[in-house]
């Protein structure tokens, strides 16, 4: 093998290592505190939720909301990392996927900066589907089953559309092969559970349960902000949708286990464009979990598909989220580009 073979064999393996990741985390912790000073910026509308006033609500001070908005993104990535440690979300030793959810959010400063209702609906989600992928053919195990559901109606009490999600996860539990009439019992015990909890201690009166409805989060009356947001959940989609087929065409022959946990993943992957595309007034929040996925359908692709030039197309992904960035900067925080380069 020619050393120029060799050090482009080198470079590709480095976008795959735990240690690219690190440093990727590192600079997007650091860029984005560095967007936050910088001001300009605004936090995303949201609608309440089922039981409460929307996530973002409960946290007015700037400096506090980057924080929990850091804590809980950075936490999402690493909660990524452990979960396919240990349940194989993806096939082939990559941290990749991890990277490029750091990249994505940080290339979108609403959705990093401040703390607010897409970050917990990415997270609640996530936790939920590791969960059920932890019971994979082991429908006696209805515990984790219980808690999967039990997350996503608590999520539901902030943004309706968990109960979205919710409802793909009954699917999910047919991928799982866990579709017993006890498990059927556990989600929807886990289901109702929150409200029963809520109501019961009195945390909120039944009159304070609204029915889910969705208000223009998005910001119509300003078409530049608007073009940013629509462009750069376009891409993170297209990312979703292209690379999600290719990896369940890719997995067509592999072994069961892989193509129920890709499949599930997928189905997500899936109904969460979908949910923010037929919500699409209320799009922002969806960013985050539409992020994440593109992040794992990506990092799925190119793990299993380690070619000597694979880093091209993983660096045109990186690129174009960076320069997303830009467009988005010079848009929302109204800043020259000469000022940002």
């Amino acid at each position: 093998m020619s050393k120029g073979n060799f050090d482009e064999t080198d470079l590709t393996m480095m976008f795959h290592s735990r240690a690219f990741t690190v440093v990727v985390t590192i600079i997007a912790v650091l860029v984005a505190i560095a967007l936050s000073q910088m001001g300009g910026f605004t936090p995303f509308a949201e609608n309440r939720g089922i039981a409460f006033n929307a996530v973002g609500s409960y946290i007015s001070d700037a400096d506090t909301s980057l924080i929990v908005s850091l804590v809980i993104t950075v936490g999402t990535a690493l909660f990524l990392v452990y979960a396919n440690g240990k349940f194989t979300l993806i096939r082939g030793f990559s941290f990749l996927f991890a990277a490029i959810f750091m990249i994505a959010m940080v290339c979108c400063p609403p959705a990093v900066c401040f703390f607010y209702g897409g970050t917990t609906f990415c997270l609640l989600t996530m936790l939920a589907a590791v969960l059920l992928i932890s019971v994979y053919q082991q429908p006696e195990r209805t515990k984790e089953v219980f808690l999967a559901f039990f997350l996503l109606s608590l999520g539901a009490c902030f943004h309706w559309g968990q109960l979205v999600i919710a409802a793909v996860f009954f699917a999910g539990c047919g991928q799982m092969m866990i579709f017993k009439p006890k498990v059927l019992i556990a989600a929807i015990f886990g289901l109702v559970t929150p409200l029963w909890i809520l109501i019961g201690f009195g945390i909120v009166a039944p009159t304070d349960l609204v029915i889910p409805t969705s208000h223009v989060t998005l910001p119509i009356d300003n078409p530049t902000e608007l073009s940013y947001i629509l462009t750069f959940t376009a891409f993170s989609g297209f990312l979703c949708i292209v690379f999600g087929v290719l990896n369940i065409l890719k997995f067509l022959s592999a072994d069961t286990r892989t193509r129920s946990v890709n499949g599930f993943i997928f189905l997500l992957t899936l109904a969460s464009v979908i949910l923010a595309a037929a919500d699409y007034a209320n799009l922002p929040v969806y960013i985050p979990i539409i992020n994440c996925f593109a992040a794992l359908q990506t990092g799925q692709f190119f793990a299993v598909s380690i070619a000597r030039r694979s880093y091209i197309p993983i660096i045109i992904v990186c690129l174009i989220y960076i320069a997303l960035l830009v467009f988005g900067v010079t848009i929302l925080a109204k800043l020259p580009v000469a000022e940002i380069v």
